[in-house]
């Protein structure tokens, strides 16, 4: 049986408490599946990475343990968001990669940024055996976005942080093509 440590009568945001009991399942974790279709529905590209961001991290635990302080649009991942800004050179091929420190998009307009409301949710079955997962499902269409985009994020709402981020090589996803994007990102707790 696991002795725990005792709780220091003050505690500041530098103490871990309990050190000689970790979670053996470890942090959230997170994992995007890009896949461009054609318009035969033929998979004609895919990539996959993530990045969960200290700023998606701090808001979802603020968001679970019930701080007042953040409005009830901003407590639930519903956003995904898309734009170009990882290429800022003429090489699509190699986009500025993403961190954890990251606190948005790198497109520094918001007027070239596309955001729309995540049109699937899953969730896996309650077990008390396996790490829960969540999986986020949408499906962007060149008729709607209308550009060419190399990176999406996860956001807390239309206007609450970005939770998690991936760049990737460019695509054209202008309304001259027919070209679709099913994003799908999972996270496991």
């Amino acid at each position: 049986m696991k002795e725990y440590n005792q709780i220091p009568e003050t505690v500041s945001s530098a103490v871990i408490l309990n050190t000689s009991y970790d979670d053996a399942l470890g942090s959230i974790k997170g994992h995007v599946k890009l896949e461009l279709l054609n318009s035969s529905g033929e998979v004609i590209w895919s990539d996959s990475g993530n990045a969960i961001t200290y700023t998606g991290r701090h808001r979802m635990a603020r968001s679970i343990c019930g701080d007042t302080g953040i409005s009830a649009t901003e407590k639930v991942i519903n956003t995904l968001k898309c734009a170009g800004g990882a290429v800022t050179g003429g090489d699509h091929m190699n986009p500025t990669a993403v961190a954890i420190t990251d606190t948005g998009m790198f497109e520094p307009s918001a007027g070239n940024i596309y955001s729309t409301a995540i049109s699937g949710t899953a969730f896996s079955t309650l077990s008390a055996t396996v790490a829960p997962i969540v999986t986020f499902t949408h499906t962007l269409t060149a008729a709607s976005v209308n550009r060419i985009i190399n990176e999406a994020g996860l956001f807390f709402g239309t206007t609450g942080p970005i939770f998690s981020h991936y760049s990737f090589a460019s695509v054209d996803m202008r309304n001259t093509t027919s070209n679709s994007l099913v994003v799908t990102w999972a996270l496991s707790f």
